[in-house]
């Protein structure tokens, strides 16, 4: 059954705009509206590019923009997901980006669950006073990120108090994406652009902080305390493809 998101998504499109286009430009002004109340040095430029896409729209289509994002909400309140890589594979958008294929959640809340043990998590909370859940592998719409901070708050924790999330990704649609749905749920996460696979890729294309993040201060936290020494929990990609969480 198609979520309300991909529903209104469905609705807007095919007057003016393509599905993709409607989608795509739905997904980065979203991201640029929620980074630009917390993240002050790169408020100036991406408001010139939120321009840009709004000037395309009349103001009854942004109108329409804003009811989407209350369904996103919604959709997100009821059953928190990976709500956008569901639409996007509902609406069938694969063969116009790159081919992508988006891991359900049902598989990723599977892999979760099995990986991440109250055991570990206790272990990096009493080791540095927080847990850290890294996904490198391509993080898409933050499917692992969102089955982890679910998973973690179902055993017993709160996840906005003492877990880290961050995503990689080498495009930019999939870390709005993740940006979105994780600045959302209120969890303290970092998306980087970049190609996360690639043997020496340190440099970000771009870097997105959910609100939760800045305003909690985990990029201190994380290097300054709480005695932040450990690695945290890494998702990524073995030789095979395979993704999974390492120590």
């Amino acid at each position: 059954m198609m979520n309300n998101f991909a529903k209104g998504i469905k609705s807007f499109a095919g007057h003016k705009w393509d599905t993709y286009t409607v989608w795509s430009d739905f997904v980065e002004m979203a991201a640029i509206s929620l980074s630009n109340t917390v993240d002050i040095r790169r408020r100036d430029f991406r408001n010139v590019r939120y321009q840009a896409i709004a000037n395309k729209y009349s103001k009854n289509e942004l109108e329409i923009f804003s009811k989407l994002f209350a369904d996103l909400v919604m959709d997100l309140e009821e059953n928190p997901r990976d709500v956008l890589g569901e639409a996007f594979m509902e609406l069938e958008l694969g063969d116009k980006w790159k081919g992508q294929f988006f891991t359900p959640y049902s598989l990723a809340n599977v892999m979760t669950n099995s990986i991440l043990t109250k055991e570990s998590i206790q272990k990096q909370v009493d080791d540095k006073g927080f847990a850290k859940v890294t996904d490198n592998s391509g993080c898409g719409g933050g499917v692992n990120m969102i089955a982890a901070f679910n998973h973690v708050r179902e055993l017993g924790f709160n996840p906005q108090q003492m877990l880290v999330l961050e995503g990689v990704d080498i495009d930019h649609k999939a870390c709005c994406m993740s940006y979105v749905q994780l600045a959302l749920l209120g969890a303290n996460a970092v998306i980087r652009q970049r190609d996360g696979l690639a043997p020496n890729s340190v440099l970000d294309i771009d870097t997105w902080f959910t609100p939760f993040y800045i305003l909690g201060a985990w990029e201190q936290k994380q290097k300054y305390g709480i005695q932040g020494r450990a690695k945290g929990l890494d998702c990524r990609s073995d030789d095979s493809g395979q993704l999974g969480f390492v120590v």
